[in-house]
């Protein structure tokens, strides 16, 4: 009897434990079949810094096709683009606007891997460039991306992000046709007076006053550009705070370039050109032609001469712009844009607008998270493509996928 009541009592124990693990599996898989609400939050909190900044420069003089190179690279637009690239009547004009176009082919095609047969741009009412179809885009980060193209002289080039609005402007440091006198008497309506006097200063001579007039230049054309709104904010409703005692920070070069760096991007070849030795600038110019023979500087990271932060505080019709309430959590006195500036020689000025807009974030991203990509954003340094290398990357994707 006992040893009946034993095994009973061994088999109720048995099934009592099979009956608690399986409830305990039942829940389980309960728990994985019923999504956790607040699994997305998590996920576009973790996915919140991945902030994608392009910025690419192309060289025009390093590319001098014959007329069946320059037709193979014509066929990649689309026939919108090569009337608009054919309709220039200098024929630089027309590489530089070839240029630009392949540089925003490269971004959708590379970058954000939108098939060459599904690339659809369209234009803003003011004219600014967008990707009508970021569907398109297999990485739903990228979807959001901005860019904008800028080209003067001898450089074209693209900045874009993927969470920001962005603008960006080069400019040729050049006396202009006519005489420096006669370009500044039809520029000085365009500013304020508190930047005309900045501009009109004479450190540096006449090359100092058109270094300090490209630079505010090119900071309202980023800052328009980067707000989409053409014609319909003119350049002299945008002012620049007085940013004297400045150009030691701005024009500084990099720390840790080479010697031979040092003696190309000279400071003072750049600011004063009272200063500049004749035989030096022959030397430079001597070794710029050297490159361009060898296929040197093609590619890679373009130097910078300039510390890449310009704190520049920007106001529209004397009112500073903020980024107000847009984002909780910001402060209110936040500016809207920050910049950064630099160059590519010592005659080529870049400045770049990178704005904050709420809507391109995620739910979920904190300000100091939005803070800490812009800042990343404004250290890109630009890299110079190969125009060669981007004519064939791009020419094999079309081959691959037509």
């Amino acid at each position: 009897r006992q040893a009946r009541r034993a095994v009973c009592l061994l088999a109720r124990y048995n099934h009592q434990r099979v009956s608690a693990m399986s409830v305990k599996l039942s829940a389980k898989d309960k728990s994985r079949a019923t999504p956790d609400p607040a699994e997305p939050e998590r996920k576009a909190r973790k996915s919140a810094l991945k902030t994608t900044s392009i910025r690419w420069a192309m060289r025009v003089s390093t590319w001098e096709p014959p007329t069946k190179t320059f037709m193979e690279a014509l066929r990649l637009l689309s026939p919108e683009d090569k009337e608009k690239v054919l309709k220039y009547r200098f024929y630089h004009d027309s590489v530089r606007s070839l240029l630009g176009r392949l540089q925003i082919l490269r971004l959708l095609a590379v970058v954000m891997k939108i098939d060459p047969s599904s690339i659809s741009i369209e234009k803003t009412k003011k004219g600014k460039p967008y990707v009508a179809n970021p569907e398109a885009c297999p990485d739903p980060a990228l979807r959001g991306m901005q860019f904008n193209i800028s080209h003067h002289g001898d450089w074209v080039i693209l900045a874009a992000e993927s969470h920001f609005s962005v603008g960006c402007d080069v400019m040729n440091i050049d006396r202009r046709r006519g005489g420096t006198e006669t370009f500044f008497r039809h520029m000085k309506s365009n500013f304020s007076e508190g930047e005309w006097a900045e501009v009109q200063s004479e450190a540096g001579g006449v090359r100092g006053k058109m270094t300090r007039f490209m630079r505010l230049w090119t900071l309202k054309e980023a800052y328009v550009k980067a707000l989409g709104m053409g014609l319909s904010l003119e350049p002299k409703r945008v002012c620049f705070s007085s940013m004297k005692g400045q150009d030691e920070g701005c024009y500084k070069r990099e720390e840790g370039a080479s010697e031979e760096e040092r003696e190309r991007w000279r400071l003072d070849s750049f600011l004063n050109e009272s200063k500049r030795d004749p035989l030096d600038e022959k030397r430079r110019v001597e070794a710029e032609k050297k490159e361009l023979l060898e296929g040197i500087n093609h590619g890679g990271s373009a130097p910078v001469l300039f510390s890449p932060w310009l704190n520049a505080q920007v106001s529209v019709d004397q009112k500073p712009v903020l980024v107000g309430s847009e984002i909780k959590g910001l402060a209110s006195s936040t500016p809207s844009h920050r910049f950064a500036a630099g160059a590519f020689d010592t005659n080529t000025i870049w400045t770049v607008a990178v704005g904050i807009d709420g809507k391109l974030f995620p739910p979920g991203v904190k300000p100091n998270e939005i803070m800490s990509a812009q800042e990343a954003s404004l250290a890109t340094s630009f890299q110079i493509l190969d125009v060669r290398a981007c004519i064939g990357e791009l020419t094999s994707l079309w081959k691959a996928r037509s």
